[in-house]
């Protein structure tokens, strides 16, 4: 009888992040703040509508611009992944830097 450590490993490593992430899920819970604390800090209502509108267009004119690339081919990409990072780098960006 052969062993698959591989399938053990991974399972037991799937295992431990997902008791790694409920605990994470615990702890943040337990502090005692409701989930009117975790909300948007004054975003405006004409704010956020900009932000969707602006993400959407981002989202149509990338998938546009890749499509055009890989003519024939299947594409996959998540917009909202490249738009937070992006929004983390503009983040970073905006005071000195080294």
């Amino acid at each position: 009888m052969k062993i698959n450590f591989t399938s053990i490993v991974f399972k037991k490593s799937v295992y431990i992040f997902s008791v790694f992430i409920l605990f994470l899920q615990c702890c943040t819970c337990s502090e005692g703040s409701s989930s009117q604390d975790l909300n948007d800090a004054g975003a405006t209502e004409a704010s956020k509508s900009a932000l969707i509108s602006a993400n959407n267009q981002f989202a149509w004119e990338l998938y546009a611009h890749l499509k055009d690339q890989e003519s024939g081919k299947n594409i996959f990409f998540s917009p909202i992944s490249i738009f937070m990072a992006l929004g983390m780098t503009y983040e970073g960006a905006k005071e000195e830097t080294a």
